[in-house]
Parts: C-alpha cells; structure tokens; sequence
C-alpha cells in the first residue's frame, strides 16, 4: 500500500546569496525530530537516510489518475499542467485535516522510484529526496540526477520546443550489477 508522511515543512530566513535552507520536521511517536540535509553532512560521514523513516503515515491516502480540465500547477516541480494532460490526483487525511496534491505525470515516475525503493514519500520533497539517494547509490546516480535537472527545468526541453518525455523507471541500486 503506498502512504506519504504527513510532515511540516518549513523555510528559514534567506541566507547568504538569496538561497534558502530548507528545514524538515518529521513528526514520529510524539517527539519532533529536525534534519538537516545536506551534501556537507554526507561529506562528513553522515549517515543519511529516506525521510520516509521514523514518520507517521497519513490517516487516509487516496489516489487517482486525471487528465486534466483545465489548467493546474504541479506540486513537486511547479511546472503548469496543461489542459488535456494526464496527472495524479491524491487527496489525504492527516490530523484531521485533508489536503490535495496535484502531480504531473513526468514527477509521478520519481514518486513511482522512492515507492518501490524506500516505501514512501513526502509530498513537495520528491527531487530532494532523489538528490540525496544519488549521492548514496553511485551506481545509479546519472540516471537519478537526470532526473532532478528536468525537474529543476519544469520537464522543458533545453532547445525550449515543448516539455521532455515522461522519464523511463528509474533504476533500482539493489538490482544492478546481480547475476
């Protein structure tokens, strides 16, 4: 069964260079947890792993696949789903409260990989979290970081004619190289 964390995220004050630091709280047996993740921490022998752990499933998580009536933003890369288009619709239930996410079908492939690889995902958080996975699986890394620049590009092709292709699955690290 396919569940998402129900997670607070948060934005700190910009920093230097106009980014900002994203900051994470996972809610998981009443205590609060905060990550920092970063590729600083993974230089430095961190351990990281799947934001899906220690989190709380939501109440209730339900899914369907739409094309699309009119115009929607996606919510992983922000991109516009046009109008005719197919995306995943997902409606929760967490602390009794219910949200709805719109995903268009090219970020639906990333959300489709940390399913099958890590159980879950958190919403908004899909590129993050497949940023970090290729740091820890090189060998399935250029595939993994594709993935991220076309997000980051909003799927527009780089010659800007239309949107790129719905990405292929993503490789699995624990299939590769087995005989």
């Amino acid at each position: 069964m396919l569940f998402s964390i129900g997670a607070r995220v948060t934005r700190r004050n910009r920093l230097r260079g106009g980014r900002r630091r994203r900051r994470v709280v996972v809610m998981a047996q009443g205590i609060c947890r905060t990550k920092f993740r970063s590729v600083r921490a993974w230089i430095e022998g961190e351990s990281l792993m799947c934001r899906i752990d220690c989190g709380e499933p939501n109440d209730v998580n339900l899914h369907e696949y739409r094309r699309a009536r009119k115009k929607y933003n996606c919510g992983e890369c922000g991109r516009s789903i046009a109008k005719g288009e197919t995306y995943r619709l997902d409606k929760t239930l967490y602390d009794s409260s219910w949200s709805s996410w719109r995903t268009c079908s090219h970020c639906d492939a990333g959300r489709e990989w940390l399913s099958r690889e890590c159980g879950g995902w958190i919403f908004q958080e899909v590129r993050e979290e497949i940023e970090e996975h290729a740091l820890e699986y090189p060998i399935v890394a250029y595939s993994l970081l594709r993935f991220v620049v076309a997000a980051r590009r909003q799927w527009k092709r780089f010659d800007d004619s239309g949107l790129m292709p719905v990405p292929a699955p993503l490789p699995s690290p624990n299939y590769i190289g087995a005989p």
